[in-house]
């Protein structure tokens, strides 16, 4: 919700940009994107975190904000919510940390980072207890 939130107020303070359907206009989002150069010289350490919850266009929330349902409500019913907001929060800044040094002159915003995190948690998962699934226990 927290992303949503942003995201209008982003396309209401600077308008909309006409490069995708309902995008903001880039000055909404530039105060928070990860930039590397920002963060060396200026030490503007926010935009480890403000790219998770800033997006580019309508299809870009919507896209992440299913995935997040999808992934995030099955995780945090088998870890627990405080669980689930650490480790979200983890894959997030461990997503933007690989995307600033895989492409150290883009610009980045989004919340796949973080969901990309979470389905590499499912695939641990799944590898971890392929052999308990499915059993049920006697007693």
């Amino acid at each position: 919700m927290i992303e949503l939130f942003i995201f209008i107020v982003t396309c209401c303070v600077y308008g909309l940009d006409n490069s995708a359907f309902l995008a903001p206009d880039a000055r909404g989002i530039s105060w928070g994107w990860s930039d590397v150069k920002k963060i060396r010289n200026n030490w503007q350490i926010w935009r480890f975190i403000t790219p998770t919850v800033l997006h580019g266009h309508f299809e870009h929330i919507l896209g992440n904000f299913i995935g997040q349902l999808y992934m995030g409500t099955g995780i945090e019913n088998g870890i627990g919510l405080v669980n689930i907001i650490v480790l979200y929060w983890l894959c997030g800044l461990g997503g933007i940390l690989l995307s600033m040094d895989v492409r150290p002159n883009t610009h980045g915003v989004g919340a796949s980072t973080a969901i990309f995190g979470l389905v590499g948690f499912y695939f641990s998962y799944i590898f971890s207890y392929w052999f308990y699934m499915g059993r049920v226990r006697c007693g």
